[in-house]
């Protein structure tokens, strides 16, 4: 007896799924991966400053792409307008906008369209073959399969693997496959916490789980990136807390909260009131050894101070998106610090740096949207808002000493839209199971088509 086949648009929509999960893949991949795919650091080092082909081999057609599979997936996107964070899109239109007063229009315009395709792609992920689990499912299994090609990477082929300089930082720290040590970090940290949440969520064996954490551990501490160790740690902290609180303090977690930042703020007030007035250099230092860094954070406190000056020349508008690097200016900086300073170090200060206190103000609208975004999925949904909330702070935290928002081509920037659109996702599922369990027991007409037109764009997934 011959079977049914399966519903055309079944099939099709699985196949936009395989297809926009590999894109996922290519995107995250490439975005740890050295500059032009050179993994040998002398031949990377020769064409430093030449430009890639990287953008139109991979980027451009994996853009081109993304906007296919949102045309064809038109309905659900509409139907998900309400959930997505709207400050977010204006912001991308700021960015588009500042190749008008950019010192290099053409230069402006190809990061602007970049972001835009790299903001997208996490859209059309989340609109195509989606289940509840599936943005940390794939995640996780290209970040491992990642971390295991760079441990293999370090052992067998040290020459590339492993950072090869007389600097202290860099001595002897592993980058694998990818741009530098602080790169396989940051991966190693968010492998790190996607593993944990899985653990805490128990949606895979606590065996499994121990072994993907144990691998990004390794890793880590083997790229001596204090700093990514240190935020993985609060970030999986975080998620414990809201997993697996070890205390219920139910309605006194107010008092708990002011107590905890009592015990910490007093001892440190007593303790420059006594001993001695605040010195600035001493708390730098301080706070510098939290993050395993110097009172200079590294050079970064210069490369601040530089950006502060060039912010005050173009407080509001800013120099136009992601222009100041290519700059004149740029090249001042680099001369009086005297090495080839590629970013600020900082993402804050680069967003007001090129896209102006306008552009930084849209950037905290997205935020605070976002963080009331997880404020609500926590109320229906406590795994996956822990989850989310731990990458955000994640990311978050990973910008006050590295630049990676609005990067077209960066590992953190890719993470939290990821997480974004998986976030919008989620609500959207929400709303509608909400709508179809009144429209149950609703004889209103136009109630039932209401739900009947937002449900429509869920066949086949």
């Amino acid at each position: 007896m011959a079977s049914k086949a399966a519903p055309t648009g079944w099939v099709v929509d699985r196949q936009n799924a395989l297809l926009v999960m590999v894109m996922v893949a290519v995107s995250y991949t490439v975005s740890i991966l050295p500059p032009g795919l050179i993994f040998d650091p002398a031949a990377r080092e020769a064409a430093e400053g030449q430009d890639s082909p990287l953008f139109k081999m991979i980027w451009i057609p994996l853009i081109l792409m993304t906007f296919a599979v949102l045309v064809s997936r038109f309905r659900m996107v509409s139907s998900m307008l309400p959930d997505l964070n709207g400050p977010l899109f204006v912001l991308l239109a700021w960015c588009l906008l500042s190749m008008v007063w950019a010192p290099d229009a053409a230069f402006a315009f190809k990061q602007a369209f970049s972001i835009i395709g790299a903001t997208l792609l996490p859209l059309a992920f989340v609109v195509t073959g989606w289940y509840r689990q599936r943005m940390e499912v794939v995640l996780r299994q290209v970040s491992t399969i990642l971390l295991v090609l760079s441990l293999l990477v370090a052992v067998a082929v040290p020459r590339i693997g492993v950072h090869d300089s007389t600097q202290f930082e860099l001595q002897g720290s592993w980058l694998g496959i990818t741009y530098q040590k602080n790169g396989l970090g940051q991966l190693a940290a968010s492998s790190l916490i996607l593993w944990c949440h899985a653990w805490l969520a128990r949606s895979v064996s606590p065996r499994l789980a121990l072994a993907g954490a144990l691998l990004s551990v390794f890793l880590l501490l083997k790229s001596r990136s204090s700093t990514s160790l240190l935020l993985s740690i609060i970030a999986c902290a975080v998620m414990t807390m809201q997993l697996r609180p070890i205390l219920t303090i139910g309605k006194y977690r107010g008092i708990v909260a002011v107590s905890a930042a009592l015990l910490v703020i007093v001892p440190t007030v007593v303790y420059f009131v006594l001993i001695g007035a605040v010195d600035s250099v001493a708390m730098a230092e301080a706070f510098g050894r939290i993050f395993g860094k110097d009172a200079t954070f590294s050079g970064r406190t210069y490369i601040w101070a530089e950006m502060m000056h060039t912010i005050g020349q173009h407080p509001w508008l800013g120099f136009g998106f992601n222009s100041f690097w290519h700059t004149p200016a740029a090249g001042e900086i680099q001369r009086r610090l005297g090495w080839p300073v590629p970013s600020g170090h900082n993402g804050y200060l680069d967003i007001i740096n090129t896209l102006g206190l306008i552009g930084f103000s849209l950037f905290l609208a997205f935020v605070v949207r976002h963080i009331q975004s997880l404020r609500k999925l926590m109320q229906f949904d406590r795994q996956q808002g822990a989850l989310h909330t731990g990458l955000f702070l994640f990311v978050m935290l990973a910008n006050l000493t590295e630049s990676a928002w609005f990067l077209p081509i960066a590992p953190t920037h890719l993470l939290a839209m990821y997480s974004v659109m998986a976030v919008a996702r989620l609500h959207y599922q929400h709303r509608l199971s909400t709508a179809c369990a009144g429209a149950r027991t609703s004889t209103d007409r136009k109630t039932m088509k209401a739900v009947a037109d937002l449900a429509e764009p869920q066949a086949g997934r």
